[in-house]
Protein backbone atom coordinates (compact mmCIF):
# COMPACT_ATOMS: atom_id res chain seq x y z
CA UNK A 1 0.00 0.00 0.00
CA UNK A 2 1.39 3.58 -0.76
CA UNK A 3 2.37 6.00 2.12
CA UNK A 4 -0.81 8.19 2.25
CA UNK A 5 0.77 11.88 0.66
CA UNK A 6 -0.33 14.56 3.65
CA UNK A 7 -0.08 17.30 1.31
CA UNK A 8 -2.91 15.79 -0.75
CA UNK A 9 -4.99 15.20 1.64
CA UNK A 10 -4.97 11.69 1.03
CA UNK A 11 -7.10 9.40 3.87
CA UNK A 12 -8.33 6.17 1.73
CA UNK A 13 -11.77 4.57 3.02
CA UNK A 14 -10.89 1.11 4.07
CA UNK A 15 -14.84 0.01 4.78
CA UNK A 16 -16.78 -1.77 1.73
CA UNK A 17 -19.91 -1.18 3.56
CA UNK A 18 -19.51 2.71 3.53
CA UNK A 19 -18.07 2.33 -0.17
CA UNK A 20 -21.83 0.08 -1.51
CA UNK A 21 -24.03 2.68 0.56
CA UNK A 22 -22.50 5.57 -1.14
CA UNK A 23 -22.82 3.59 -5.02
CA UNK A 24 -26.58 3.02 -3.81
CA UNK A 25 -27.70 6.55 -3.37
CA UNK A 26 -25.96 7.53 -6.18
CA UNK A 27 -29.22 5.44 -8.29
CA UNK A 28 -26.81 4.58 -10.96
CA UNK A 29 -28.36 3.61 -14.41
CA UNK A 30 -27.89 2.72 -17.94
CA UNK A 31 -27.62 5.98 -18.95
CA UNK A 32 -25.46 7.77 -16.67
CA UNK A 33 -22.46 9.19 -17.11
CA UNK A 34 -20.33 8.99 -14.08
CA UNK A 35 -17.68 11.52 -12.53
CA UNK A 36 -15.65 9.70 -9.35
CA UNK A 37 -13.42 12.22 -7.92
CA UNK A 38 -10.63 11.27 -6.72
CA UNK A 39 -9.98 7.17 -7.78
CA UNK A 40 -7.12 6.65 -4.93
CA UNK A 41 -6.87 2.82 -4.12
CA UNK A 42 -10.19 2.20 -6.10
CA UNK A 43 -12.37 1.80 -3.21
CA UNK A 44 -15.45 3.06 -5.04
CA UNK A 45 -14.01 2.59 -8.33
CA UNK A 46 -13.84 -1.00 -7.87
CA UNK A 47 -17.33 -0.95 -7.35
CA UNK A 48 -18.71 1.00 -9.65
CA UNK A 49 -16.81 -0.49 -12.86
CA UNK A 50 -19.38 -3.65 -11.90
CA UNK A 51 -22.40 -1.23 -12.44
CA UNK A 52 -24.05 -0.93 -15.82
CA UNK A 53 -23.70 2.93 -17.13
CA UNK A 54 -22.89 5.07 -19.94
CA UNK A 55 -19.32 5.85 -19.19
CA UNK A 56 -17.26 6.27 -16.19
CA UNK A 57 -14.53 9.04 -15.50
CA UNK A 58 -11.94 8.69 -12.76
CA UNK A 59 -10.07 11.62 -11.75
CA UNK A 60 -6.92 11.04 -9.70
CA UNK A 61 -4.42 13.53 -9.46
CA UNK A 62 -1.54 11.20 -8.10
CA UNK A 63 0.40 9.74 -10.72
CA UNK A 64 1.68 7.60 -8.36
CA UNK A 65 -2.29 5.72 -8.00
CA UNK A 66 -3.13 5.51 -11.48
CA UNK A 67 -1.42 1.85 -12.67
CA UNK A 68 -3.67 0.50 -10.47
CA UNK A 69 -6.71 2.33 -11.57
CA UNK A 70 -6.21 1.23 -14.89
CA UNK A 71 -5.81 -2.16 -13.47
CA UNK A 72 -8.91 -2.07 -12.00
CA UNK A 73 -10.48 -0.69 -15.38
CA UNK A 74 -8.80 -2.75 -17.71
CA UNK A 75 -11.41 -4.72 -19.87
CA UNK A 76 -13.55 -1.98 -19.49
CA UNK A 77 -13.80 -0.08 -22.47
CA UNK A 78 -16.68 2.78 -21.02
CA UNK A 79 -14.07 3.47 -18.17
CA UNK A 80 -11.52 6.06 -18.57
CA UNK A 81 -8.76 6.89 -15.88
CA UNK A 82 -7.54 10.06 -15.92
CA UNK A 83 -4.36 12.15 -14.10
CA UNK A 84 -5.46 15.29 -13.63
CA UNK A 85 -7.14 17.49 -10.62
CA UNK A 86 -11.06 17.97 -10.66
CA UNK A 87 -10.42 21.51 -10.00
CA UNK A 88 -9.41 21.65 -13.72
CA UNK A 89 -11.95 19.91 -15.37
CA UNK A 90 -14.68 21.65 -17.53
CA UNK A 91 -18.13 19.82 -16.31
CA UNK A 92 -19.53 21.22 -19.88
CA UNK A 93 -17.21 18.90 -21.51
CA UNK A 94 -18.99 15.80 -20.87
CA UNK A 95 -22.02 14.41 -23.48
CA UNK A 96 -25.23 16.11 -22.68
CA UNK A 97 -26.78 12.84 -24.12
CA UNK A 98 -26.87 10.87 -20.72
CA UNK A 99 -27.40 11.79 -16.78
CA UNK A 100 -24.34 13.17 -15.22
CA UNK A 101 -23.50 12.22 -11.88
CA UNK A 102 -21.13 12.82 -9.12
CA UNK A 103 -19.25 10.65 -6.44
CA UNK A 104 -16.22 11.06 -4.54
CA UNK A 105 -14.62 10.87 -1.02
CA UNK A 106 -13.26 14.44 -1.08
CA UNK A 107 -9.75 15.80 0.72
CA UNK A 108 -10.75 18.32 3.55
CA UNK A 109 -8.69 21.08 2.43
CA UNK A 110 -10.57 21.62 -1.16
CA UNK A 111 -14.25 20.82 -0.14
CA UNK A 112 -15.32 24.54 -0.54
CA UNK A 113 -13.82 24.71 -4.44
CA UNK A 114 -14.90 21.05 -5.23
CA UNK A 115 -17.98 21.88 -4.15
CA UNK A 116 -17.82 25.22 -6.02
CA UNK A 117 -16.71 23.80 -8.87
CA UNK A 118 -19.77 21.51 -9.44
CA UNK A 119 -22.17 24.06 -8.23
CA UNK A 120 -21.08 26.72 -10.96
CA UNK A 121 -21.26 24.41 -13.93
CA UNK A 122 -23.95 25.35 -16.26
CA UNK A 123 -23.61 21.39 -16.96
CA UNK A 124 -24.80 20.75 -12.95
CA UNK A 125 -25.20 16.95 -12.17
CA UNK A 126 -28.16 14.96 -11.83
CA UNK A 127 -26.75 13.77 -8.45
CA UNK A 128 -24.06 14.01 -6.29
CA UNK A 129 -22.76 11.76 -3.60
CA UNK A 130 -19.55 13.16 -1.58
CA UNK A 131 -17.44 11.44 1.37
CA UNK A 132 -16.85 14.91 3.00
CA UNK A 133 -16.10 16.32 6.72
CA UNK A 134 -18.74 15.47 9.43
CA UNK A 135 -18.52 19.40 10.45
CA UNK A 136 -19.39 20.86 6.56
CA UNK A 137 -21.85 17.99 5.64
CA UNK A 138 -23.75 19.28 8.78
CA UNK A 139 -23.72 23.25 7.30
CA UNK A 140 -25.08 21.66 4.31
CA UNK A 141 -28.00 19.58 5.85
CA UNK A 142 -28.93 22.21 8.23
CA UNK A 143 -32.45 23.74 7.77
CA UNK A 144 -33.92 27.39 9.37
CA UNK A 145 -33.20 28.41 11.88
CA UNK A 146 -29.44 26.97 11.79
CA UNK A 147 -29.07 28.26 8.63
CA UNK A 148 -26.00 29.05 7.01
CA UNK A 149 -23.96 29.63 3.82
CA UNK A 150 -23.78 25.77 2.74
CA UNK A 151 -27.50 25.30 3.42
CA UNK A 152 -28.15 28.37 0.62
CA UNK A 153 -25.48 27.62 -1.90
CA UNK A 154 -26.85 24.27 -2.91
CA UNK A 155 -29.71 25.99 -3.92
CA UNK A 156 -31.23 23.74 -6.79
CA UNK A 157 -30.20 20.12 -5.08
CA UNK A 158 -32.04 18.42 -1.84
CA UNK A 159 -29.42 17.27 0.64
CA UNK A 160 -29.88 13.76 2.48
CA UNK A 161 -27.90 12.50 5.08
CA UNK A 162 -26.70 8.93 4.02
CA UNK A 163 -24.23 7.97 7.07
CA UNK A 164 -21.58 9.58 9.52
CA UNK A 165 -18.43 7.67 8.92
CA UNK A 166 -16.15 7.38 12.01
CA UNK A 167 -12.49 8.40 11.46
CA UNK A 168 -11.14 4.88 12.03
CA UNK A 169 -12.70 3.73 8.77
CA UNK A 170 -9.83 5.50 7.09
CA UNK A 171 -6.45 5.11 6.07
CA UNK A 172 -4.15 6.73 7.95
CA UNK A 173 -7.30 7.75 10.72
CA UNK A 174 -8.13 11.86 10.26
CA UNK A 175 -8.53 13.93 13.43
CA UNK A 176 -12.39 14.29 12.73
CA UNK A 177 -15.05 12.25 11.39
CA UNK A 178 -16.56 12.62 8.12
CA UNK A 179 -20.47 12.44 6.59
CA UNK A 180 -21.31 10.58 3.30
CA UNK A 181 -24.38 12.94 1.73
CA UNK A 182 -26.53 13.01 -1.22
CA UNK A 183 -27.19 15.82 -3.27
CA UNK A 184 -30.33 15.18 -5.53
CA UNK A 185 -31.40 17.96 -8.04
CA UNK A 186 -34.52 19.74 -7.55
CA UNK A 187 -36.19 20.88 -11.00
CA UNK A 188 -37.97 23.77 -9.37
CA UNK A 189 -34.95 24.88 -7.38
CA UNK A 190 -32.59 24.23 -10.45
CA UNK A 191 -34.90 27.04 -12.59
CA UNK A 192 -34.24 29.50 -9.78
CA UNK A 193 -30.81 29.15 -9.67
CA UNK A 194 -29.85 29.67 -13.54
CA UNK A 195 -32.39 32.33 -13.57
CA UNK A 196 -30.18 34.17 -11.15
CA UNK A 197 -26.98 32.24 -12.11
CA UNK A 198 -24.75 30.87 -9.22
CA UNK A 199 -22.18 33.65 -9.04
CA UNK A 200 -24.28 36.41 -7.99
CA UNK A 201 -26.09 33.70 -5.97
CA UNK A 202 -23.24 32.75 -4.22
CA UNK A 203 -21.21 36.45 -3.80
CA UNK A 204 -25.26 37.61 -2.30
CA UNK A 205 -24.86 34.68 0.31
CA UNK A 206 -21.29 35.53 1.31
CA UNK A 207 -22.30 38.93 1.64
CA UNK A 208 -25.56 38.11 3.93
CA UNK A 209 -23.81 35.68 6.34
CA UNK A 210 -20.78 37.31 6.86
CA UNK A 211 -21.81 39.32 9.97
CA UNK A 212 -24.36 35.79 11.10
CA UNK A 213 -24.70 36.56 14.62
CA UNK A 214 -25.37 40.54 13.65
CA UNK A 215 -28.99 41.53 12.72
CA UNK A 216 -30.51 41.89 9.44
CA UNK A 217 -30.56 45.85 9.62
CA UNK A 218 -26.64 45.76 10.17
CA UNK A 219 -26.27 44.01 7.04
CA UNK A 220 -29.23 45.34 4.77
CA UNK A 221 -31.29 48.96 4.14
CA UNK A 222 -34.50 49.22 6.05
CA UNK A 223 -36.36 50.14 3.02
CA UNK A 224 -35.27 46.78 1.73
CA UNK A 225 -36.65 44.94 4.74
CA UNK A 226 -39.50 47.33 4.64
CA UNK A 227 -40.60 46.17 1.48
CA UNK A 228 -39.85 42.87 1.76
CA UNK A 229 -42.24 42.30 4.86
CA UNK A 230 -39.14 41.04 6.84
CA UNK A 231 -38.17 41.63 10.28
CA UNK A 232 -35.17 43.53 10.66
CA UNK A 233 -34.45 42.15 14.12
CA UNK A 234 -33.99 38.51 12.62
CA UNK A 235 -30.15 37.03 12.12
CA UNK A 236 -29.23 36.06 8.54
CA UNK A 237 -29.74 32.08 9.74
CA UNK A 238 -33.53 32.62 10.39
CA UNK A 239 -33.90 33.62 6.55
CA UNK A 240 -35.74 30.92 4.28
CA UNK A 241 -34.44 30.31 0.66
CA UNK A 242 -37.37 32.69 -0.37
CA UNK A 243 -36.28 35.59 1.78
CA UNK A 244 -32.77 35.42 0.21
CA UNK A 245 -34.23 35.07 -3.24
CA UNK A 246 -36.30 38.26 -2.73
CA UNK A 247 -33.88 40.46 -1.33
CA UNK A 248 -31.28 39.40 -4.25
CA UNK A 249 -33.83 40.28 -6.66
CA UNK A 250 -35.01 43.38 -4.81
CA UNK A 251 -30.95 43.98 -4.64
CA UNK A 252 -30.75 43.82 -8.73
CA UNK A 253 -33.99 45.78 -9.66
CA UNK A 254 -31.88 48.80 -7.70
Amino acid sequence: MQKPIKSLGQNFLQNEKIADNMINALNIGQNDIIVEIGGGQGALTEKLITKSFKHLYVYEIDSNLISNLKSLAKGHENVTIICESILDVDFESFETNGNLKVIGSIPYYITSPIIHKILESKNRPESIVLLIQKEVSEKILSKVPRGNYWTNAILGYDAKLIEIVRSEEFYPAPKVDSASIVMSKNIDDEKLVLSIGFFKWSKFLHHAFRTQRKMLNKAFPSEMLTALNINPNLRPQDLTKDNLISMLRFTLEK
